[in-house]
């Protein structure tokens, strides 16, 4: 009897020694790399839900719409990371512009912001009348295929009057900005700009940003995120999937001289 109470007293020392560690694992996150994912089906520790409530409408068969903007919610990580990809899964409803903003600064509430869906590059794209050409992040949309790559485009810029851009700089000249109110006239033969093109899943679209976060002030609530959709028509956005993948500095770098 005295034996099987000892090993009891045991096995129960080495299941709070396992969720000690487990807990201490999971805020330490030795690998450098973490992955959090919010369905709307249940609650995440990790990413938080849309608020104000009254731009959001509630949340209903694993998918929510917003109906207002901007919303907001947090990124909770256990330690600071380098950097984050987010991906979304949403459907736009024809809304002309859809951004991710993180926060920079919680006195200045300033946020970057990053482009998640273009209706009109979107369009482009779609139509197949203007060919693409993807370099990292920056795409090069072109009515007749007269640039290899975007690299050479660079090199040998067209005149200012047939280039559009879109969360883009280029040196000199006065370009056309690709908006909401964006028109292409018959002078526009080149686009380019910063935008990853979202995949298309049945009637979802699924986009991702990426963000540097070495520079971001993060806060006890973690990092601040924001969606926005300055043009939101009635139909609103619905969004049903946030994944946040960060990566950082491994455990063992701390260690290294």
């Amino acid at each position: 009897m005295l034996k099987r109470i000892h090993y009891l007293r045991i096995f129960l020392w080495l299941i709070l020694a396992s969720f000690i560690l487990f807990i201490v694992w999971q805020a330490v996150v030795p690998s450098g790399r973490a992955v959090y994912e919010f369905d709307f089906k249940k609650s995440s520790f990790f990413i938080g839900r849309l608020t104000p409530r009254e731009r959001v409408g509630v949340i209903a068969r694993g998918q929510q719409t917003i109906t207002g903007q901007p919303v907001y919610f947090n990124l909770w990580t256990p330690r600071p990371f380098n950097k984050l990809k987010l991906t979304i899964k949403y459907k736009s409803n024809q809304t002309p512009l859809i951004e991710v903003g993180l926060l920079m600064n919680k006195q200045s509430s300033a946020y970057y912001l990053q482009p998640l869906n273009n209706e009109t590059l979107n369009e482009l794209y779609i139509s197949k009348n203007w060919g693409m050409i993807q370099s990292g992040q920056t795409i090069l949309l072109q009515r007749e295929e007269t640039y290899a790559n975007v690299q050479d485009f660079l090199n040998h810029l067209p005149p200012a009057k047939n280039i559009a851009i879109y969360n883009y700089s280029l040196p000199g000249g006065n370009y056309k900005k690709v908006n909401a109110e964006f028109i292409i006239n018959p002078d526009i033969k080149y686009i380019i700009g910063k935008y990853q093109l979202p995949k298309t899943i049945g009637e979802w679209q699924m986009a991702e940003v990426e963000f540097d976060l070495t520079r971001v002030q993060r806060t006890k609530d973690g990092y601040g995120l924001m969606l926005s959709a300055p043009f939101l028509n009635a139909d609103g956005v619905d969004v049903s999937f946030i994944k946040a993948e960060l990566s950082g500095q491994k455990f063992s770098d701390f260690f290294k001289f």
